[in-house]
């Protein structure tokens, strides 16, 4: 027999997880942005940067432009929401990822990535 309450208080609990993990995630981007921040300014500054550094701020000027192209519609255009949706699911299809990093499955166990230190590695 179908039990309202069991499934309200369910549905419930996976939408906080969801709003945790999205808030989680969401952390990690600014984390990220900010340690990017750092290495470019010492870029800028003519200081020398590692391979690995440079592979990280480059990879996080992609996260903050998918993030601005997604964002700024999703903000401005009704149901933009539901063809972000759709822009995901195709692109995982043809392995193209429009999510920011921080977001994204990873390849190999399709699970969410870890969190990343930009700075792991550096000189």
């Amino acid at each position: 027999m179908f039990n309202l309450k069991s499934w309200a208080r369910n549905y419930w609990k996976k939408g906080e997880e969801g709003l945790v993990e999205f808030w989680n995630k969401t952390k990690q981007e600014a984390n990220e942005t900010i340690e990017a921040e750092k290495i470019a300014k010492r870029y800028i500054e003519g200081k020398s940067i590692t391979e690995v550094e440079k592979k990280a701020l480059l990879s996080q000027i992609a996260d903050l432009l998918k993030i601005v192209f997604i964002g700024i519609p999703f903000a401005l255009l009704p149901g933009f929401s539901v063809i972000i949706i759709v822009l995901v699911k195709i692109g995982r299809k043809l392995n193209v990822n429009f999510l920011p990093s921080a977001f994204a499955p990873s390849k190999t166990t399709g699970k969410d990535k870890a969190p990343t230190d930009l700075t792991k590695g550096a000189h």
